[in-house]
């Protein structure tokens, strides 16, 4: 992984989805090994994106099933101890429901990947946007990692069947510890 072509792209890291949220879709576990990527994203030369959920009147529709989240100002507030993401850096809104690459947000997305030839995803939520942001890096041809260990999930036999259908499409499956060595960091 060359880290100026590289994208960590942090899929609705955001409080309502984070350990006593509204929908708390990351555990504790997954939530240190999230702040950890954020860190080893910092000091390197890696570009980073954010999807965020964002539901209110101009927003996307939730996930089907899902509890109300990403109404209101609250739904871009990072969780406590992740570092905000850098001045210029891409967001695109389509969180849980809808995928990066359609709508009105499309564009964003292809601003935020072009020239990138890795992107590592995590987050929140595997079936549901995690699941439609790898789907879109997977159709532009970015070889795709899936942080298992920093990514939560609603439903677990649910996200085990979509990480099964992204590995079947290319997707690399990975924990933090194996993207800080293809990184080269600690």
């Amino acid at each position: 992984m060359f880290p100026a072509a590289t994208l960590f792209l942090d899929v609705c890291v955001q409080r309502e989805l984070w350990i006593g949220g509204s929908w708390p879709l990351v555990g504790a576990e997954a939530a240190q090994n999230v702040l950890r990527l954020l860190e080893i994203a910092g000091p390197s030369a890696v570009r980073r994106g954010r999807v965020l959920c964002r539901h209110g009147p101009d927003g996307y529709v939730a996930a089907a099933g899902a509890p109300v989240h990403g109404l209101d100002q609250e739904a871009g507030v990072l969780p406590d101890g992740a570092p905000p993401i850098a001045v210029g850096g891409e967001v695109v809104e389509s969180g849980c429901g809808m995928a990066p690459d359609q709508g009105a947000h499309a564009g964003s997305f292809l601003r935020m990947t072009s020239g990138i030839r890795d992107a590592v995803v995590f987050g929140a939520g595997i079936e549901h946007g995690i699941a439609h942001v790898a789907a879109a890096l997977l159709r532009r041809r970015i070889r795709t990692h899936l942080a298992i260990d920093a990514s939560g999930t609603a439903d677990e036999v649910a996200a085990q069947v979509v990480v099964g259908a992204l590995k079947r499409r290319g997707a690399d499956v990975a924990t933090v510890d194996v993207i800080a060595r293809l990184l080269r960091r600690p």
